[in-house]
């Protein structure tokens, strides 16, 4: 089911299949490259526009989940709604039965705040490291400030430790600003003209080594990510 927000400069259009932002425009210019679905290597893969990554980000080698667990495969229960602001809900599964998971988007004057929040009602402590999967309108002119790639492939993923980062889009100059993502995923795999800036918890946590958040038994994770446009 596809929800519209808005304000007088931010367009934002959300399928609660996913809690997917499929188009995030503003002043009428594209912030988010628009979801799209391409055939590669035989499989139907869904680019485009910005996903949660949940409870997971990245792939898992402690459990059964898929790349960015399931969190994004799924019916969202919308629990309000209104002009500039969504609040989403989703039960639990795939070993996560009893944690309940709520995502907000939320539009201000010049940005969007959206806050992913688990809160654990199981009898089990629980490995938790979500995060936000946007694809950004790169344009010629892409530039992370105080990065300079050298020859490092942005297939192969760069991490880099922060709480906030600045960067040139196609349209803008774009700052994120995160809470309790401690990393944030710098990746494309040149498809289209996109480039993903990812908050997350902690990169990777849910390989062999990682370091995830343990959510224990009544406990509740909350982490949020700002996207502000600078013109």
């Amino acid at each position: 089911m596809e929800k519209e927000l808005k304000n007088k400069k931010i367009y934002l259009q959300v399928n609660t299949n996913g809690a997917y932002i499929e188009k995030f425009t503003y002043d009428e210019k594209d912030v988010f490259y628009p979801k799209f679905q391409r055939e590669i290597n035989g499989k139907n893969k869904t680019r485009g526009g910005s996903h949660p990554c949940l409870p997971s980000f990245g792939p898992s080698e402690i459990n059964d989940l898929k790349d960015h667990g399931y969190g994004r495969d799924k019916e969202w229960e919308i629990k309000e709604i209104s002009d500039k602001k969504i609040d989403l809900y989703l039960a639990g599964r795939c070993g996560y039965e009893g944690v309940d998971s709520f995502i907000s988007y939320e539009l201000g004057e010049d940005y969007l705040l959206a806050e992913i929040k688990m809160v654990n009602g199981s009898d089990k402590d629980l490995p938790v490291a979500p995060g936000f999967h946007p694809y950004f309108k790169a344009g010629e002119s892409f530039k992370v400030e105080g990065l300079d790639f050298g020859d490092f492939n942005l297939e192969d993923t760069y991490f880099l430790d922060a709480s906030e980062v600045k960067f040139r889009a196609e349209n803008f100059n774009i700052k994120i600003t995160s809470d309790n993502f401690h990393k944030f995923a710098i990746w494309t795999d040149f498809l289209e003209d996109y480039r993903c800036v990812e908050p997350c918890y902690n990169g990777k946590s849910f390989i062999k080594g990682g370091d995830p958040f343990i959510l224990k038994s009544g406990q509740t994770f909350k982490a949020s990510m700002k996207i502000k446009i600078e013109e």
